[in-house]
This record gives structure tokens, C-alpha cells and sequence, in this order.
């Protein structure tokens, strides 16, 4: 790996190997991060292997399913940034800044957290990214009871799953049951709320009052109310 490829690049340092499935399983989030930042950010990011596999021929089959670059498999430094970084479990990405520092963030961890949103991977970024994720938890309630499923959800954070009612993946806020693994999307907790009112034909709509406060207007099956600000 030419020094003149890394200068001014923030840089992940990617510990792998080709005999790990964990390895190969990250490796796919990692590789889509990648193609997502070579076009946001062009030569600002690069990422190096680190293998720590055993033979020319799984180094080869590791490299082959990556597109950025490699250390050699017969360089010593495999071996001294496995020390150096205090490695003892793979995968494993250390981001190294444009200046040669070493990020204490997670890499792998704001990877699969946040993906390409999560550069340039600093700890000013890991905390503004905190941030977001608890502003997202406003509003939302504790608890809900959802006519998909027997027992009451309780709002949890899940670094990821799949709603099993839109049936799409979802990250940090879900409603869920541990006991059973369910999961639903806030979005679709209210949305099957919103069908369940429409279904009893009833729909309410809230819109601005005059100063008399409370009115309602009745058409066949749909109430819509308006509501004063002012206090009674």
C-alpha cells in the first residue's frame, strides 16, 4: 500500500479474514459503504486490508471480494497492526484520520449503525449521530398495544431489524416484544392505527378553531373537530 495513496484520506484499517463468516458478512455492509462514500467523497476515504489468514490462496479469495486496498499477505505489518491496534477479534475497522491520528470510535459499530452517514467516523460525529438517534425517540410512546400482535410492544433500541409488518429492515426505535421477537416500525404502529380507525368508519381530522372553542361537524360517517388553542 503506497503511503501516497493514504495522504490527506481518512482511512479504515479493515482486520478480516476469508475463513470467518462474520468477516464476510460485515465485508458486504462495508463494500456498499464504500461505493456509497467514492462517489459523496471521493478520494477522501480509503479502506486497507488487514488478513490474518493463513495461506496466499485465502488471502486471495479474501482481497477478491473487496475493492480497496490490501497489504500484502508475506508484509510483517499484518501481524504488528494486529499488535499495534490490540486486535484480539475480527471483523475489526479502525479508522485512522487525515493526519494520522487514530479515531476511538467503533468502526464497525458506526458502519452497521449509520452506514455512509457516519463519516468522517470522528468522535464528534459518533456523538451528533447519539444525538439524532435520541431526538427520533420524542413523541414516541412508551408502550402500545398493537392488534397484530398478543403482547403489549415496549419501545426498545434495536441496532437492527425486520418490521414484521411492512416486512423492511429497521434501526434503533422499534416496538417490540422480546419474549416472541417482534418487532414494528413506529411508522407502522401508527399506520395500522390509522387503518384500524378508518375500517370502524370514522376518521378525525384537527384543525385550527374559532375563539368559541370546540366545534364538530357531523357527514355521515366521518367527525371532524376543530380545536381551540384558548384554554376553557
Amino acid at each position: 500500500v503506497p503511503l501516497s495513496n493514504l495522504t490527506g484520506r481518512t482511512t479504515g484499517l479493515y482486520f478480516a479474514a476469508n475463513w470467518s463468516p462474520p468477516c464476510k458478512y460485515f465485508t458486504s455492509q462495508l463494500v456498499r459503504v464504500y461505493d456509497d462514500l467514492k462517489v459523496t467523497n471521493g478520494d477522501e476515504f480509503e479502506v486497507v486490508l488487514v488478513s490474518s489468514d493463513r495461506d496466499q490462496c485465502a488471502f486471495n479469495q479474501c482481497k477478491s471480494t473487496m475493492p480497496w486496498l490490501a497489504i500484502p499477505f508475506n508484509s510483517k505489518s499484518r501481524h504488528e497492526l494486529f499488535r499495534i491496534f490490540n486486535i484480539k477479534a475480527i471483523p475489526a475497522l479502525v479508522f485512522i484520520g487525515p493526519k494520522g491520528e487514530p479515531y476511538g470510535t467503533d468502526g464497525r459499530e458506526m458502519i452497521t449503525c449509520h452506514g455512509a452517514n457516519a463519516f468522517p467516523f470522528t468522535e464528534e460525529r459518533a456523538v451528533e449521530l447519539g444525538a439524532a438517534v435520541e431526538r427520533e425517540k420524542e413523541g414516541l410512546a412508551d408502550q402500545v398495544k398493537d392488534q397484530k400482535h398478543k403482547h403489549l410492544l415496549k419501545l426498545d433500541m434495536r441496532k437492527a431489524f425486520i418490521c414484521n409488518g411492512c416486512r423492511k429492515e429497521g434501526r434503533f426505535w422499534s416496538f417490540c416484544c422480546r419474549i416472541c421477537n417482534f418487532d414494528l416500525h413506529p411508522d407502522c404502529v401508527m399506520e395500522e392505527n390509522e387503518t384500524k380507525i378508518k375500517k370502524e368508519g370514522r376518521n378525525e381530522i384537527c384543525i385550527p378553531a374559532t375563539k368559541s372553542g370546540i366545534q364538530e361537524f357531523h357527514f355521515t360517517t366521518t367527525t371532524f373537530r376543530a380545536i381551540s388553542n384558548q384554554s376553557s
